[in-house]
This record gives C-alpha cells, structure tokens and sequence, in this order.
C-alpha cells in the first residue's frame, strides 16, 4: 500500500497495472468476503470522483468505502457489491452490485489475467446509472489488487477511476515506509555481473568441459 499510494501520475498506475497483467498467473485471485476500498485521485476522473465521493462530502452523496466479494457457487456465479459508508454516523450502505469474471481478457491493454466487474448484467441494478460501470481488477496477491472503473460510454476501465483493493489487517495493506529503500542500479553498475549461483554452474561446466571459446559458457 504504501508504494501504491507513492504512484504520482496515471502513468505511473498504468505502468503498474499493465505489469500485474503479466503475472496474474501466478497469483492466485478468486477473491472472498470484504475489501476497504481507496481512490487515488489521479487523472481526470480521479479528480472527479475525489470531488464526489470525498469522506469530506456529507451531502451530495455518501462516501465509497468498500467492495465484497461472494464467490461461485452450484447455483449462482460469482458477483459482488460496493459499499457506502456516512462518514459522521459510520452507518453503511450496499448498493451497485456485479457479476464478477475471471482471468479475462483486459479493456485497458488487451492481457490477459484482469478480473472484471460486470456491472451491467446484474438485474438487481435495473436502470440505476450504476449499471453502465464496468469495473477491472489486477491483484498482487488476494490481498492487495489496482482497479479501474468508469462507465462504458466513456471507455471503462481504459478512462477510469483509479482505486487500490486491499484487506485490513493483512502485511499487504501496511502503509509504512519500508526499513530499506530500493535503489535502482545506475549506469555504471554492471547488470549482467552473474549471480553467485551463476558462476558455480559456469567453473562446474568449464571443470568438465573446459573453457569455450566464441558463443560463451551458457
């Protein structure tokens, strides 16, 4: 959460979320029960729906806090609901409720491994303007996913809302700053220094086949 919440720009979550797409399968994402929801006020829309659906917006509507998540059953698909909260009385509400797909293709770039809230096939919304959603969801883990809603008639999820899906309580949705800092190597630094497991396996072939020349070891 906390290098989530560092993303600057939409660019930034765009980068972010179309690499989730490249490892969503090896991440295991049939989500179950409830999530707290934030906005990153990125972008255009993010702008919007921070004026919106603000904590500090008592009276033009009632803030987005959360989304839950009813996985598939014998008799019924996988579907979930958004949940408002008054940020005076902490009273909540569930309304625009989604069927939810897995491991489909992407409306953001066309990959592989998003998961989409389909707003528009649950009849419980009828004719609400909820129902022209289209949500997408990529995870890092079952804790922890990026989203994108926005209504199809302006491009969904490619022109949406950015959002972070975590579950309190998880080492996911800590927000501290890490004990140690990443720093990216730099220009001088060589990248291709084999690693030292490398190098065993590069003396352990040169011990048995001697030292090649030309095309290298590996």
């Amino acid at each position: 959460m906390y290098h989530v919440k560092s993303l600057r720009s939409l660019r930034d979550f765009s980068t972010v979320f179309h690499t989730l797409g490249g490892r969503a399968k090896y991440v295991n994402t049939n989500l179950e029960g409830e999530y707290r929801v934030q906005r990153l006020n990125l972008g255009v829309w993010g702008q919007v729906a921070a004026w919106v659906l603000g904590d500090d917006n008592k009276k033009r509507t009632l803030p987005w806090t959360g989304q839950r998540f009813v996985p598939s059953t014998s008799m019924t698909d996988a579907w979930g609901d958004n949940t408002y909260t008054r940020t005076t009385s902490g009273q909540q509400s569930r309304s625009a409720s989604f069927f939810v797909n897995y491991d489909e293709a992407s409306h953001v770039d066309g990959g592989p491994g998003s998961i989409v809230l389909d707003y528009g096939s649950h009849g419980g919304n009828g004719r609400n303007p909820t129902s022209f959603l289209v949500g997408e969801l990529r995870c890092f883990n079952q804790h922890l996913c990026l989203g994108l809603t926005g209504y199809w008639f302006t491009g969904g999820p490619r022109n949406g809302i950015p959002y972070v899906l975590y579950r309190e309580g998880t080492v996911s949705a800590d927000e501290t700053p890490p004990k140690v800092r990443y720093v990216p190597p730099t220009d001088d630094q060589d990248l291709n220094k084999p690693t030292k497991m490398k190098k065993k396996r590069i003396e352990r072939k040169e011990k048995i086949y001697g030292k090649k020349k030309g095309r290298g070891d590996l």
